[in-house]
């Protein structure tokens, strides 16, 4: 009988010893599996890693000149909560307005992705926006194309964008239209980014590359192969010291979203946005030379149909399918993906 109580004990003691090891090595950052030290955040989200911090915020869009001064010049992300409130598309984009309205012409149809979490190795699907809006909830659909041009009047320039000498600079705007849970790749765009949440809500986490973009293993298009759910940091260790930005976003905020800055996002609920693209040497330059230093004001009527989209006209690129058959109004794979991704 002794010695079976001395066997518990020993089992008691054993097992307390390993949960008092586990928690302090949690504590200090590392667990140990298989004598491996794991960093702090290995096997975890992206963003679990490193240090964060929040973004810097403001109400509203801010004036033209602090907003290059401050944050374009500087590189530095802005989240501009109830930035949208002067958005049409902030009240009408219900699922039945955009029915009725996106019926005619091109617009009728746009790009897919195939599944909520991102992986460009899939090819989109060209399919009409009727289907798409009968379907999305109880699918893994997710539009990822350039806003249509029958609800480009909708959506407001953003305000900083407004100078005449930055509105030249803008170069794309797109649609990103799902029932949420989706999760982007890890990435970089070559140009600056405003993104408006209209719809549910998104958490953007992002990581400077001041430090030099060829610290980071980017594929061609600018991605990395990286499992956003489960971050290996022994394969990818440059991610166990950065510093993490994190901007949640409701409805009605815009995010600025620097030229090369690394981001990541995830979206929540039945989700809406349109972001705008635009060149960051033209707006340097336009800081540099002061010529928006005096445009103050925001005009709700200079809208995206007002734009003129440097890919549009005659060099645009086609949306169509390449001599496939279509089936409930998709086409399959062999496509021409004519926006940006």
């Amino acid at each position: 009988m002794s010695s079976k109580h001395e066997l518990n004990a020993t089992v008691k003691t054993w097992i307390m010893t390993t949960l008092t090891v586990t928690i302090m090595s949690m504590r200090h950052g590392q667990i140990k599996d298989n004598d491996v030290a794991h960093p702090k955040g290995h096997l975890r989200s992206f963003g679990s890693s490193g240090t964060i911090r929040l973004v810097n915020f403001t109400s509203g869009f801010p004036e033209t000149r602090p907003f290059l001064e401050d944050y374009i010049i500087s590189s530095e992300p802005l989240l501009m909560r109830g930035a949208q409130a002067l958005f049409a598309a902030y009240d009408k984009w219900t699922d039945e307005y955009l029915a009725h309205t996106v019926t005619q012409g091109d617009a009728a149809f746009v790009w897919c992705e195939t599944q909520k979490k991102e992986a460009r190795s899939l090819p989109p699907k060209f399919m009409s926006f009727s289907r798409f809006l009968k379907i999305y909830n109880v699918s893994d659909l997710y539009v990822v194309d350039t806003v249509p041009e029958v609800l480009a009047h909708d959506v407001v320039l953003p305000c900083p964008l407004q100078c005449p000498a930055l509105k030249l600079a803008v170069d794309t705007s797109f649609l990103w239209f799902s029932s949420g849970g989706t999760k982007s790749v890890v990435h970089v765009d070559s140009y600056e980014n405003i993104l408006c949440v209209l719809r549910g809500s998104k958490t953007v986490t992002m990581v400077s590359t001041a430090g030099g973009l060829d610290k980071f293993p980017f594929q061609p298009d600018g991605s990395i192969e990286i499992d956003v759910e489960k971050v290996d940091l022994h394969k990818f260790s440059v991610f166990a010291e950065v510093e993490f930005v994190v901007a949640h976003l409701s409805v009605g905020d815009c995010l600025y979203i620097p030229t090369h800055w690394i981001h990541q996002v995830n979206s929540s609920g039945s989700n809406i946005a349109v972001n705008v693209w635009w060149g960051r040497e033209p707006s340097v330059r336009v800081a540099e030379t002061g010529a928006c230093h005096d445009h103050v004001t925001c005009d709700p009527s200079l809208t995206l149909d007002t734009v003129t989209w440097p890919w549009s006209g005659d060099d645009a690129l086609d949306g169509t399918c390449q001599a496939v058959s279509i089936n409930d109004d998709v086409c399959y794979q062999e496509t021409l993906f004519r926006g940006m991704y």
